[in-house]
């Protein structure tokens, strides 16, 4: 059954603490900050709660961040979610305090994560909570490891269904691994570019705004450039991985995003190429957790709270 809410905004909720810290740090017993080896990688995670007897046998949730980001991208979030739930947040390869790269693929993420939650003894299904490339990398577990997945959140997703072919001569994010390599991030990243991704009008809070420029200027350029052009083959026909996708998904659009398509004309494909997915559209943009925590945190612990219903 297919449900898409048509575009709203969510108020913060009684769920949501607005004195949320800016950088969250571990404080109960069972939360754990390090580094985990495996799938011939070193990744950076930390592990918090349950919080409470009402987590105790909640599923974990796996939080996964964009690209240009790393897990301080849910700080915000965070408090909320740890309030009932264990949580498990990680810097995917080349980013963050992870190992950095040259050469990455959707089966090396996938691995990844798979081998994060052997080596920290996650077991059950778990909710896997993705933002924008952190989505499809969900999805794509998801699809593979139906039996690890009791549900999924795919914020600001990226995969495509049924897009125009592309030309031989389209470089698609090519072009911009290219500068990457060449000229680093501030070429890059350039203040147009920026905008896409950070709409001017959410940049409010001047702390979050010098946190969004220190994680994106401390990107290593190369391993950056490799997931751009692993992203690349994103542009192609999501539709078959999608059908896969076996758990109640939400799927979250932004009406702000500067793209192609944003809202429900993003969302609503996706939703009816998943076997149980619905849809919300937040008035944010593309980093909505980052940006706009106060909407993103209720509409996670409202679709949490479904699955229990």
């Amino acid at each position: 059954m297919h449900n898409t809410i048509r575009p709203l905004l969510l108020a913060a909720t009684s769920a949501w603490a607005l004195t949320a810290s800016p950088s969250y740090a571990a404080s109960a017993a069972t939360d754990v900050t390090g580094w985990v080896q495996t799938n011939s990688v070193s990744l950076h995670y930390q592990l918090v709660g349950p919080r409470g007897k009402a987590g105790a046998h909640a599923p974990t949730l796996v939080l996964l961040h964009e690209i240009g980001l790393s897990m301080q991208s849910w700080d915000e979030v965070m408090p909320s979610l740890a309030a009932n739930h264990r949580v498990l947040r990680y810097d995917m390869r080349g980013f963050g305090l992870s190992e950095k790269i040259r050469k990455v693929s959707f089966a090396d993420e996938v691995a990844d994560l798979k081998g994060l939650l052997e080596a920290l003894h996650v077991e059950g299904p778990v909710v896997l909570v993705g933002a924008a490339l952190g989505s499809t990398i969900a999805f794509e577990f998801a699809a593979e490891n139906p039996e690890r997945v009791a549900a999924l959140i795919a914020i600001s997703p990226t995969v495509r269904i049924n897009p125009p072919a592309r030309s031989p001569n389209d470089p698609g994010t090519n072009a911009g691994a290219d500068v990457l390599d060449k000229d680093g991030v501030r070429a890059y990243l350039t203040p147009k570019q920026a905008d896409t991704i950070y709409p001017p009008e959410l940049r409010t809070n001047p702390d979050r705004l010098a946190r969004f420029w220190g994680m994106e200027y401390a990107n290593d350029p190369g391993s950056r450039a490799a997931t751009l052009r692993m992203f690349d083959s994103t542009l192609g026909d999501a539709t078959p991985m999608l059908g896969k996708v076996q758990c109640p998904t939400l799927v979250v659009g932004t009406e702000l995003t500067r793209a192609d398509r944003a809202g429900t004309e993003a969302t609503d494909p996706i939703v009816k190429a998943l076997p149980k997915g619905q849809a919300i559209v937040l008035n944010t943009g593309h980093l909505a957790a980052f940006a706009s925590p106060e909407l993103v945190a209720p509409a996670i612990l409202n679709f949490l709270k479904q699955q229990k219903d």
